[in-house]
């Protein structure tokens, strides 16, 4: 899926050239969850615990998302796996499983939707796991 992969670049150029500002608007996380991530970046939790995203967006969307409506800036985000290859907002990565990683390009067949979405949860707990200590 050569095409698949500049066309989630074009996006993400897009998306990139545009102000934080921008692209908050019209986000923003639910109550109570900035707060939520602020308490799992404490240094106790931070031991416990390794947060991540999972979503459909290309990587480096979700990157400038996550910077733009706060959640990054909370420190709860664990760092990207070695294997999340992205380029581009790098001052912003974080562990999680994206639309990027993994899309079965079966864009006619209704019930590949769901499938993708897991193999993307899938991904995202694989990168996880080779987040913790051995």
């Amino acid at each position: 899926a050569p095409q698949l992969g500049a066309l989630w670049r074009a996006m993400y150029e897009h998306v990139a050239a545009l102000p934080d500002e921008e692209v908050a608007k019209g986000i923003e996380p639910l109550p109570g969850v900035l707060d939520t991530l602020r308490d799992l970046a404490s240094d106790e939790m931070r031991e416990r615990v390794r947060c991540g995203l999972v979503t459909g967006n290309v990587e480096g969307i979700a990157r400038k998302k996550m910077r733009a409506v706060g959640v990054y800036a909370t420190g709860a985000l664990a760092p990207a796996a070695v294997e999340q290859q992205w380029e581009g907002e790098d001052d912003a990565a974080f562990l999680g499983g994206f639309g990027s990683d993994f899309c079965s390009g079966d864009i006619d067949d209704a019930a590949r939707n769901y499938l993708d979405r897991a193999e993307q949860i899938v991904i995202a707990a694989r990168r996880a796991r080779s987040a913790l200590p051995p």
